[in-house]
């Protein structure tokens, strides 16, 4: 096995049986399945591979503090925080994002019809930093090559079929209720119907029950993919998905969210780090039970294009600044088979220590091949859009 990870988010193809767990206690496992390179591939597929995962942690939220009718009336007359420091605002009925954690106040309480006044109690210490890796050093003593400490990505996710546990692809935690990814690694069911659907959060190794921290599994509740997505180009091939419950990230220290870039980032230059359990080889390659991660350049896009030119695109090829970025390029060091719409993400040269999503694995030709970059999502080209489809939400911290 090659010491560097490999792997690349592609659309899923075949059907895998969902695992039986052996012993007398049910466990739900990730059933994972390979997919080819975008632009066909005529390598013989490898048998379908599963992997038993330990058993799935329902998330639970903190109890949040219910006020009567009459003090949210006063609370709603006076502004957005009451004097106790309590968090209101009005907001739609669906926007007051768990049961048992909303105001339900008469309708003079709020100007707008069908909203109500949702308050968050006051926190007693402050909202974690996104983009910060936890300090945990458990079971880390023993990482082979190419490995990833335990919670050294503690945005990176799994998104799986919620009725079979089919292993989708990979995602990101953009903050404590929505998930980024690839939207071509989603079929049309699970855009139209998002309770297909669940994600794993504080996953590592899947090969055993028992870690520092036990992962969690959240259903989701909408899906929306971007406007300009194309499937046969994978422009705009971004999908933002709203969990149904909030992640306490206070109380789960090995799940974090990362960092939105800007608009006008650029991390051309910068070795990024690419995290998740897919293959270690495009042709005969294995799906990885412990998280792997490896650090790659980012290309800048003339360049890209010139070399991805060199390959079966043709002379003709263009690539699409804005929606694409390209990283990679050095030979055993890439993204593959089995972890699309996985982040790729840089440190702050201003903050070191804090980590910028710079992309999402989308696509490349083959895998680790020596001057052929592999192509991601650019997240900071479409960072406008995902800021305002995940506004509703912005600074709620559990």
């Amino acid at each position: 096995m090659k010491s560097a990870i490999v792997f690349l988010l592609l659309p899923l193809i075949g059907v895998c049986d969902e695992l039986k767990n052996a012993s007398s206690t049910s466990y739900e496992g990730i059933v994972f399945q390979n997919k080819d390179d975008l632009y066909g591939s005529s390598a013989q597929r490898p048998p379908t591979q599963s992997i038993t995962l330990k058993p799935t942690i329902v998330s639970t939220t903190p109890v949040l503090e219910m006020q009567s009718n009459t003090t949210a009336d006063r609370i709603a007359a006076a502004g957005a925080s009451s004097d106790e420091g309590r968090n209101c605002n009005c907001v739609r009925v669906d926007q007051c994002p768990l049961i048992g954690m909303r105001i339900v106040t008469p309708e003079g309480s709020c100007s707008e019809k069908n909203h109500i006044l949702c308050c968050f109690a006051p926190q007693k210490n402050p909202a974690p930093t996104c983009g910060i890796r936890p300090n945990i050093t458990e079971t880390n003593n023993a990482l082979k090559p190419g490995q990833a400490p335990f919670g050294h990505h503690p945005w990176t996710v799994a998104i799986l079929d919620a009725a079979t546990n089919l292993y989708i692809g990979g995602g990101v935690l953009l903050n404590n209720l929505h998930i980024l990814t690839a939207a071509h690694i989603l079929n049309d069911t699970y855009k139209s119907n998002p309770e297909g659907l669940k994600v794993r959060l504080g996953e590592w190794d899947a090969s055993v029950k028992h870690e520092p921290y036990r992962h969690l599994d959240f259903n989701v509740t909408e899906v929306i993919v971007h406007p300009d997505f194309n499937p046969k180009n994978l422009k705009g091939d971004l999908a933002v998905l709203t969990l149904e419950e909030v992640v306490a990230l206070q109380r789960n220290p090995h799940i974090a969210a990362v960092c939105l870039p800007g608009g006008d980032a650029n991390f051309v230059g910068q070795r990024c780090w690419v995290s998740g359990w897919g293959k270690n080889a495009f042709q005969g390659g294995s799906l990885q039970e412990i998280m792997k991660h490896v650090d790659v350049p980012v290309v800048a896009s003339d360049e890209c294009e010139k070399r991805l030119r060199d390959t079966k695109l043709s002379q003709y090829f263009q690539l699409d600044r804005r929606s694409f970025l390209c990283a990679g390029g050095e030979p055993e060091k890439d993204a593959c088979t089995g972890d699309g719409g996985s982040p790729l993400v840089c440190e702050s040269t201003e903050r070191p220590g804090q980590f910028y999503l710079a992309g999402l694995v989308a696509w490349g030709i083959g895998c680790a091949t020596p001057e052929v970059p592999g192509v991601y999502v650019n997240v900071a080209g479409h960072a406008e859009w995902i800021s305002e489809i995940t506004a509703n939400f912005k600074g709620l911290a559990y």
